[in-house]
């Protein structure tokens, strides 16, 4: 029985996945109609248990939702990475959003 939950506490913390991860931009955009930004995004995220692992999104509503397209954009013209850290649970439809971003070679 301690085994059982030994395993089911392992397996808990697994899906417990925010963090922190470098991604590539390979394409980045805005949906006028919905007021939202995305990049898609490689490899894969990991950090977060949104089911889209290909993309990123976030609203541009602020100052700060427009700098990080910026940072996006000049991260796919400069092939920098972005740094991204997620939160579980916190997704724009199926994808995950940003909570801080930097900008990193």
């Amino acid at each position: 029985m301690k085994y059982l939950f030994a395993a089911l506490a392992l397996m808990a913390s697994a899906a417990q996945a925010t963090g922190t991860q470098d991604f590539e931009v390979s394409e980045l955009g805005i949906v006028r109609g919905s007021g939202y930004a995305f990049i898609t995004i490689a490899p894969a995220q990991t950090i977060s248990d949104c089911p889209r692992k290909d993309m990123i999104r976030w609203e541009l509503s602020t100052e700060e939702d427009k700098a990080i397209f910026s940072m996006a954009l000049t991260a796919q013209t400069t092939n920098q990475k972005l740094r991204v850290h997620m939160v579980d649970g916190d997704c724009l439809g199926d994808s995950g959003r940003p909570n801080i971003t930097r900008l990193v070679k």
